[in-house]
Parts: structure tokens; sequence; C-alpha cells
């Protein structure tokens, strides 16, 4: 071997460190990501073993292209060596390293979306007004099933086929007093006698009056619960509202070229884990319609998983943001296959 073509070899060598390590670190990133409970070092450890056997499929696949270098077996080396490198590159350190880039370049940007969108989403519980919308939306459609079914009940008195206040009637008249809450039998019956026009208008302002006296008391214990329901409400309210000012703070420390990027990033990645937790318990609480389920946020979360990022952009899911996965996904290969072409030029096998 002469001179210059030690040298190149050399340089070949500390390049192909060079990039293995980038691969490396992005692989070792990424599952970290996926399993923060296990230490970085048990990963570098795998990912760096993982990485010299693959480099090394290479070499013997490349040898096995050159007529010139004596091999025996060479067909099932062949095989084994194309299969081995697919195993190991293209579904281990391809995949995590696109992970990787594309979680570091996206992060900021998707971080910003939810948390903003959690703002949004949270300010709905803090709104009062709403909260008194909502409650009073009960007692308003409690007040109409009462007086649809307070209807159906005076059609069967004004039926002139049957006695003013028959079986048929006193049936409906049950059904009002199940839909007030009271047990049957407690609004005072009126005798049923008499069939003409004043007789039945008596008996259904007899039962009107008693209806609207209860209605009455449902509505005072209504406003009596409100009261006491918005104690708890401005409880939660002001601990939802500390949830947000955290939100906001941590919007303006994203884009803060002095604080860690990753740092950041994590506290969003936690703040937003604690927004869409508060969503999930107080809606019903609340009940504000639970719409952000139905919105296309993406989260954090979920831009930590490996899987849920592949399985997102096959079935679609970044086609239409901009996200641009493809772009990593080839500089992942350009780094990958760089580091294996300088491996095999650095321990070329002599022919």
């Amino acid at each position: 071997m002469n001179e210059q073509n030690k040298i190149f070899r050399i340089i070949s060598a500390v390049l192909f460190l060079a990039f293995a390590l980038v691969s490396c670190w992005a692989t070792v990133e990424s599952l970290y990501l996926s399993l923060p409970e296990i230490p970085k070092i048990v990963f570098w450890v795998a990912v760096i073993g993982i990485f010299l056997l693959t480099s090394y499929l290479t070499k013997i696949l490349v040898n096995c292209f050159n007529p010139n270098i004596y091999m025996e077996k060479r067909g099932i080396k062949l095989i084994g060596c194309i299969l081995g490198v697919l195993l190991l590159w293209l579904n281990f350190s391809m995949p995590t390293n696109t992970h990787t880039f594309f979680y570091k370049k996206m992060s900021k940007d998707i971080a910003k979306r939810e948390l903003n969108f959690l703002n949004v989403e949270l300010s709905k519980l803090t709104d009062e007004n709403l909260y008194i919308l909502n409650y009073n939306n009960e007692w308003e459609k409690k007040k109409s099933k009462v007086l649809s079914l307070q209807k159906v009940y005076e059609a069967e008195v004004d039926d002139f086929q049957k006695l003013g206040h028959g079986k048929e009637a006193e049936e409906k008249l049950q059904k009002i007093e199940d839909e007030l809450g009271l047990k049957r039998g407690t609004l005072e019956r009126k005798s049923p006698n008499g069939n003409g026009t004043q007789e039945r208008t008596a008996i259904k302002k007899y039962y009107d009056n008693q209806i609207k006296d209860q209605l009455e008391v449902l509505r005072r214990d209504h406003e009596a619960r409100l009261q006491s329901q918005l104690k708890g409400f401005r409880s939660e309210a002001n601990k939802i509202n500390n949830i947000k000012n955290n939100i906001s703070r941590t919007l303006d420390e994203i884009d803060n070229p002095l604080l860690k990027s990753s740092e950041v990033i994590d506290k969003a990645t936690k703040l937003a884990q604690t927004g869409r937790a508060t969503l999930d318990a107080k809606y019903g609480y609340l009940t504000v319609d639970p719409s952000y389920k139905n919105q296309s946020v993406y989260s954090l979360d979920r831009l930590k998983s490996i899987t849920k990022v592949w399985g997102d952009y096959l079935s679609g899911e970044f086609k239409d943001k901009n996200y641009g996965l493809i772009y990593w996904i080839l500089l992942s290969i350009i780094v990958d296959l760089a580091a294996f072409l300088f491996f095999n030029i650095a321990f070329k096998s002599e022919e």
C-alpha cells in the first residue's frame, strides 16, 4: 500500500467516524425520545454495535460483487448480507434517524401550535358566563320537557271522546311527576267528573297551577345549586388559569435563543399533557362540548414516538401540513450511505 493510498484510507476512516457518529447520535436520540426510562448509555452501546455490524455487512456485500476477491459461498453471503442490511438499516437506523431529524426540526412549530390551541380550549373552562349558560341550559331542557308533557296531558283532557281526566290522562300526568322528580300521586288529584268544556278547562287549570308551583321549586333549587357550583367552578378556574399562564410563558420561551431548546420543548410537552388531561377531566364537570378532540392538532407526545410518526406519515397525516418528512428521509439515507461508503474505502479488502 503506497503512502498516498494510506492517507486516503485514514481520511476515509475519519469521515466514516464522523458520519457514523451523526447517525448513531440520531438513532440514540430517537430511541430515548420513545423510551426515556432507559439510560442513554444503554442505547449508545447497542446502537454503536449495530451500526458497526451493518457497516461490516455492507463491506461484505460490496465484496460479493467484486469478482477479483476470492469468496466461498458467494451467493449465500450475498443474500444474507442483503437481508441483514435491510433488517438493521431499513428497520432500525434509517427510520430512527429520520425521526430525530424530523423531531428536532418540527418540535418548536408543533409545540407552538398545540399550546396555542390548548390555551384557547382551556379558556372555555374559565368562562363563568359560558358555565352559567351551559348550567342554565340543563334547567331549560328540564322545563321544556315538563311543559311538553303537560301539552300532551292537556290534549288528552281536551279529547271529547274520553272522560276529561280518564285513565290515559292519569298515565300522562304520572309521566309529568316522573320528570319533575316527584313520587307518583304527589300532585293532588281533582275529581275527573265532568265532560263539558268548562270542566275540562278547570281540570287543566287545576294541574297547571300545581305544575307551575313545582317548576318554581325546581328553579329555586337550581339557582341554589348554581351558586354552590360556582364556588367549585371558580376554584377550578384559578387552577386552569395557572396552567394557561404557564403555557403563555412557555410560548414566549420557545423562540428565546438564550434558553436551551430541548429543555423548553420538554417543558412544553409536560404542559401539553397537563392541558389535555385537564380538558378530558373537566369537560364533563363544566358541560362544554369537547370539540378539541375533533381538531387536527398534532401533539408533542405523538411526535416523540417513532412508530406513531411513521404510521402517521404513511397514512398521509403530514401531506397537507408542509412538514417535509421526505427531506429528512433523504438526509438520513445520505448520512448512512456516506458512512458505509467511507467504511468500505477505509477497510477495503485487498484483491
